[in-house]
């Protein structure tokens, strides 16, 4: 009986248990998608930009909060690794240029090797890895190669160092090809997770190509290429799943989607993992059997993607993307590195501008749209009105009592990388803002350069920013020291009615369109003035000169300096602007509410009647009328030929009769 018993109460808790794994199973299979045994976990980001640090958010009922860095990313990145059995670690490109990080990318390599400690297994080049040209990214691969430290491997295909007229090697000697050489760069590389094999290989898109322009690099068919790539790495290899780092993007319009494209094309690829375009796919784009996927920008999500066999292809089993925000503890081996390398960042680089990297400029209560939702087909934001005076101010506190004025200052939307928080501002914000180059002595940043156009050519100026924006996003322009009247049912490249300068006093006055007027803006904008004036199909001429008048075609010794013959940095204006508004019960200074919203500086009059559209006709509008003139006239001689025709006709029958 007492045999019977025990069995009876055995039966019952392997029943029991049974019983709660049934109710556990579908809870614990949620929880980041958890894979089959045969499945294979990728995690990816891309377009990281040097956001080691998290980035403060503020959402539009301005709350603020801590979006990104890599102390939590690596958190996020154990606690997916310890839920799946096989997982892959990927970046897609451009995990360089952002952040103040990047003042010391070539001498300490910051990125790669935070990125080897954060457990990458592959990553690629994106183009602004090239930002500050082939000299310099051979000294970041070797800086990073002489750390001693875990790196990532990296691979690319189709992005191959010139044949000839290569670039002077770095100043240790070591060229571009040899520092690729050294660091093992490879067109692909295999890795084997879990008994799965997995090819990684690398692409740079077009776009990606035409945004490096001093990449020292030659870009390859990127479609081409990847084929001739899958099919070597399928003959050799026999991979059981082929991955590739794409820093080509994806398009709402298909047939402008690179990777799309690649898709098609190629379909041997399992899994592309696209950047460049700081896309979020909220779910992966699936062309054929190949999925497309992206996490976002700037650290703020790591993408989540399980597969699992499906024939003779992988099926999508999980897809998520992660947040990676305040809910996330810090992990503190990372958290100590990070300090490591803001020490080395205020010893090398902002010790020349007296500031530290978390030095407070200004408190600021004006709810700025964060970057990644900034529509800059938008007229006019706070954030430009603010970084374009920050240009008049800086100038003029630099140049005292020989201060040159300035007519105006300009801020184009391509060179504005980060939004403000609300809250303290610091010296990281302020270079956050305007991170982008390097001046011509090598320091990062780029500097200010000042010009002189006649007041004819400031219209020409607002008429970039009104006309060409629209077929270049990044040639809308923000403006300090004008006042311009718009009118978008005129024909482009005539869409400016009226300009007007103002003064610091708040007066209006018309230019002189015949006298020169200095203007400020930095050096990246001066020298793309040519390549924006040929998408204005020379209806848009533009000439800056020195103050004597003379035709500038070098504007290296028009770049501003101070006393001590350092470059004027753009984003140093901006830390200096920040520091200088009236100031609260503490003493640090108040960014003013006035930012908060557009000011009038660009006014729209939206007249469509035939007088407003053809007043004061320029170029555009006089080639328009031209082109119709001559159509009314051909079509009214063809009539008059037929009529005459016509009239004859009836004058012989007439006659007949």
């Amino acid at each position: 009986m007492k045999r019977n018993r025990g069995v009876r109460i055995v039966a019952i808790v392997i029943a029991v248990i049974l019983a709660l794994s049934l109710l556990i199973m579908p809870f614990a299979s949620m929880a980041y998608g958890a894979e089959k045994e045969d499945g294979i976990t990728v995690l990816f980001t891309h377009d990281l930009h040097d956001h080691i640090l998290p980035i403060h958010v503020t959402d539009a009922a301005g709350n603020t909060t801590n979006s990104g860095g890599y102390a939590r990313l690596k958190t996020a990145l154990d606690a997916l690794r310890a839920k799946h059995k096989t997982t892959l670690t990927v970046d897609a490109g451009d995990f360089a240029m952002g952040s103040l990080f990047q003042t010391i990318y070539a001498t300490d390599a910051p990125e790669l090797r935070m990125m080897g400690a954060l457990g990458y297994d592959a990553v690629t080049f994106g183009n602004h890895e090239f930002d500050y040209g082939p000299n310099n990214l051979a000294a970041m691969l070797m800086a990073a190669k002489k750390s001693g430290d875990v790196l990532p491997p990296i691979v690319q295909s189709n992005y191959t160092a010139l044949s000839e007229g290569t670039p002077e090697p770095a100043a240790d000697g070591t060229s571009l090809p040899d520092a690729l050489d050294a660091y093992g760069v490879q067109p692909y590389t295999i890795l084997e997770r879990g008994g799965i094999k997995i090819a990684v290989f690398a692409i740079m898109g077009y776009d990606a190509h035409t945004c490096a322009p001093n990449s020292g690099m030659e870009l390859q068919d990127p479609i081409k290429t990847a084929a001739a790539v899958v099919a070597e790495i399928e003959s050799k290899e026999s991979p059981d799943l082929i991955v590739c780092l794409s820093h080509s993007g994806t398009h709402e319009n298909e047939k402008e989607s690179e990777d799309q494209n690649l898709a098609k094309a190629v379909p041997e690829i399992d899994l592309i993992i696209s950047g460049h375009t700081h896309t979020t796919l909220e779910q992966p784009i699936q062309v054929g059997t190949t999925y497309i996927v992206s996490s976002g920008s700037y650290c703020t999500n790591l993408g989540e993607i399980t597969l699992i066999p499906d024939g003779e292809h992988w099926a999508l089993h999980h897809y998520a993307l992660h947040p990676i925000d305040d809910s996330l503890a810090e992990d503190p081996a990372i958290a100590e590195t990070i300090e490591e390398f803001k020490k080395v960042v205020e010893a090398s680089y902002l010790s020349a501008y007296d500031m530290t990297f978390d030095q407070i400029l200004a408190k600021n209560d004006v709810t700025f749209t964060p970057i990644e939702q900034i529509d800059f087909a938008s007229p006019e934001i706070g954030l430009g009105n603010l970084l374009a005076d920050s240009y008049m101010y800086a100038v003029s506190q630099l140049e005292g009592a020989a201060y040159d004025p300035i007519t105006m200052a300009v801020v184009p939307s391509g060179v504005i990388r980060a939004s403000f928080p609300r809250g303290k501002l610091t010296t990281a914000d302020a270079f956050n803002a305007l991170s982008l180059g390097i001046g011509a002595d090598g320091t990062i940043g780029y500097p200010l350069v000042s010009a002189y156009v006649t007041g004819k050519e400031l219209s020409a100026i607002a008429e970039i920013d009104a006309s060409v924006s629209a077929l270049f996003s990044p040639a809308r322009l923000y403006f300090s020291g004008i006042r311009y009247t718009y009118n978008p049912s005129r024909i482009p490249m005539d869409f400016v009615t009226d300009l007007k300068l103002v003064q610091e006093d708040g007066s209006e006055s018309f230019p002189n369109k015949d006298r020169l007027y200095r203007i400020v803006t930095d050096l990246y904008s001066a020298q793309m003035l040519a390549s924006v004036q040929d998408m204005a199909f020379g209806m848009i001429k533009l000439t800056p000169k020195d103050k004597n008048g003379n035709k500038i075609t070098d504007f290296t010794p028009y770049i501003l300096h101070d006393q001590n013959g350092k470059e004027l940095k753009a984003w140093q204006c901006a830390a200096t602007y920040l520091t200088s508004f009236e100031q609260d019960k503490d003493g640090i200074s108040v960014v003013p509410t006035r930012y908060s919203a557009a000011e009038g500086r660009k006014i729209m009059n939206n007249d469509a009647s035939l007088g407003a559209v053809i007043s004061s006709p320029g170029t555009s509008t006089l080639i328009v009328i031209g082109i119709l003139s001559f159509f009314v006239i051909a079509i009214a001689l063809i009539a008059q030929h037929f009529i005459r025709r016509w009239v004859k006709r009836m004058d012989y029958d007439e006659n007949r009769l």
